[in-house]
């Protein structure tokens, strides 16, 4: 449920980063969704990937994408959020939840913070200051 709040408020960002896609951007662009998910939009597909990433080793300080997730087109990913938010909807518990993200006093909190920075290494999630 954590994730699916977190994109609910970032949802607007992605959807800036697809509207923005240049056949010349020169890396993929992500915005982190908390635990190790990002959406990510880059210039080769038309659509959003949505997907869990991975630290290989402990030797290893960067993130690899993993198998789980969703690569949604264009279409599918303007008809989510009015499904995402008539589910959240459903659970009234959640209305009005703020992602795990906004509600840290500062940096230090996002560190601190296993939902966020799950691999406690803040130089480990690509873009990790985008949370």
């Amino acid at each position: 449920m954590p994730q699916v709040i977190q994109l609910l408020w970032n949802y607007s960002r992605v959807d800036e980063l697809l509207q923005a896609r240049k056949p010349d951007m020169d890396r993929e662009q992500r915005i982190h969704l908390g635990g190790n998910m990002f959406a990510s939009v880059n210039q080769q597909y038309e659509g959003v990937s949505v997907r869990k990433w991975y630290k290989p080793d402990e030797q290893n300080t960067l993130l690899k994408p993993g198998q789980p997730g969703v690569f949604l087109r264009v279409d599918a990913w303007g008809k989510l959020y009015d499904i995402l938010d008539k589910f959240v909807g459903y659970m009234p518990d959640h209305a009005g939840d703020m992602p795990c993200s906004y509600r840290h006093e500062n940096a230090q909190g996002f560190i601190d913070c296993s939902f966020c920075n799950p691999n406690h290494d803040i130089y480990t999630s690509p873009y990790w200051h985008s949370c």
